[in-house]
């Protein structure tokens, strides 16, 4: 998972408001709001908001790891037969 955390630390550390970031530098309203959301922005927002706030990329999103996924599902495929995954041709 990405956090943005450190979006709006570096934004306080800059000195610059959200509405700065939209009216100045023309930051969508919209990519402000998926950022409040955790929801994903593209590497072309990001790399226009490390250029307008000459930061580093570290300094806008931080990887937070999931919890581990269960191994039960691919354990059960595992298990199958190869005769499970042959197609059937017969018409």
């Amino acid at each position: 998972m990405i956090s943005y955390d450190n979006f709006w630390k570096t934004l306080k550390d800059k000195n610059i408001s959200q509405y700065r970031l939209t009216v100045y530098y023309g930051i969508s309203n919209s990519q402000i709001s998926r950022i409040k959301k955790g929801a994903h922005i593209t590497t072309a927002t990001l790399d226009n908001l490390c250029s307008i706030l000459d930061c580093r990329v570290e300094d806008i999103i931080t990887f937070v790891p999931n919890e581990p996924v269960s191994n039960t599902l691919f354990d059960a495929v595992a298990e199958q037969p190869s005769s499970a995954y042959k197609e059937d041709n017969k018409h």
